[in-house]
């Protein structure tokens, strides 16, 4: 959020972020991650739907969202891989979305407690956001052993780790070609999904980070 170069999409900034926006602004500031209970996101030994995608989103009274969360890719895409299965959760019943394929699953806002259950039965968490700062969703569900298909924004490759692949631009045919190549690999552990965020970013450090940072004003 404080400063990243940019180039998922041309019609955007090259450079973003506060120092990009506010280039002269002078407040001292400190990064921060944010930090996750591995025991509040448990991976279960459930059955996972095969080739099935998840993402989740709010705010969709805000006529952008469904741009600036990437959803629209994940519309246009759909009808090209028959395959697979889109879940798009958090849709209230008032908002219709531009559905041209039966393979496209929409859920209303799902309660905070039945997350780790709902992401326990999908094999992929999409995160395809044309800007992003830290999502708690893509953490969680890897947490709970979704591989993750994010864009090329912000935190989102720290968080995967460069043994993920991500969707470089922001392309209806690019993101195509990269689920097909994710549905060639030899299927990702489940429990690896789960050490990328659990040793990396535990709510422990988080603890620590603001108490150190708290201790030194």
């Amino acid at each position: 959020m404080w400063y990243c170069d940019y180039h998922y999409d041309a019609n955007e900034p090259s450079a973003q972020g506060i120092k990009a926006f506010i280039p002269h602004l002078k407040t001292p500031h400190t990064v921060r991650t944010n930090g996750y209970d591995p025991e509040q996101w448990p991976l279960l030994n459930l059955e996972r739907k095969k080739n099935s995608f998840i993402t989740l989103s709010g705010a969709f009274e805000y006529p952008f969202q469904v741009q600036l969360k990437g959803i629209d890719l994940i519309l246009e895409v759909a009808p090209h891989l028959p395959e697979c299965t889109f879940t798009i959760a958090g849709v209230p019943s008032h908002i219709q979305l531009n559905i041209q394929s039966d393979n496209i699953i929409v859920l209303p806002p799902i309660p905070h407690h039945e997350l780790a259950v709902l992401f326990n039965t999908y094999e992929y968490y999409m995160q395809l956001s044309m800007a992003e700062g830290f999502p708690n969703a893509l953490c969680e569900a890897m947490l709970c052993g979704c591989t993750p298909v994010v864009s090329d924004v912000f935190s989102l490759r720290e968080i995967t780790g460069n043994e993920i692949k991500t969707l470089s631009t922001r392309n209806k045919e690019k993101l195509i070609e990269l689920i097909n190549t994710l549905l060639n690999e030899t299927k990702r552990d489940t429990f690896r999904q789960r050490t990328l965020i659990s040793e990396r970013f535990p709510i422990s450090n988080r603890k620590k980070q603001f108490e150190k940072l708290l201790s030194s004003l």
